[in-house]
């Protein structure tokens, strides 16, 4: 996004017109904006010049094991997730995709049925900023 930019004409003498340019528009504080959705499926953030970030909170998800008869129970971790400058990770949301949740840095599952499962994890830092990622798929197969 442009930044905004009060401007003002002023006629000082007949003919001659002068133009003051004012500092950045009230909350236009050269911070991060809205959320984008980055190619590689992670998240960034808009600057108000029209630049991109990074993903403030990378969310980073492990499960093990990937595969397994009904009744396995998969082991996933965020520990290698990290926060925004100056945080630290305080809170992990799960989705297991098959319509159960979960709650932890490392968390346990087990899937009881046959299927291939997608988690999600969703990392929140102290600063109330979040990052989300899925996961490796899990095969649960007879």
């Amino acid at each position: 996004m442009p930044r905004l930019f009060a401007a003002a004409l002023l006629a000082i003498l007949p003919g001659c017109f002068v133009f003051v340019i004012g500092a950045p528009a009230a909350g236009a504080d050269g911070g991060p904006t809205q959320s984008v959705t980055l190619p590689d499926g992670g998240t960034g953030y808009l600057l108000p010049d029209g630049g991109v970030t990074g993903s403030l909170v990378e969310a980073v998800c492990h499960a093990n094991p990937q595969s397994g008869p009904p009744g396995t129970q998969v082991t996933f971790d965020a520990t290698e997730s990290s926060g925004s400058p100056g945080t630290e990770v305080i809170a992990w949301a799960w989705s297991f995709g098959d319509g159960t949740d979960g709650g932890g840095e490392i968390t346990s599952h087990v899937y009881p049925d046959a299927g291939s499962f997608t988690a999600t994890l969703t990392a929140t830092d102290s600063s109330g900023a979040s990052g989300t990622t899925s996961c490796p798929t899990v095969t649960i197969g007879p």
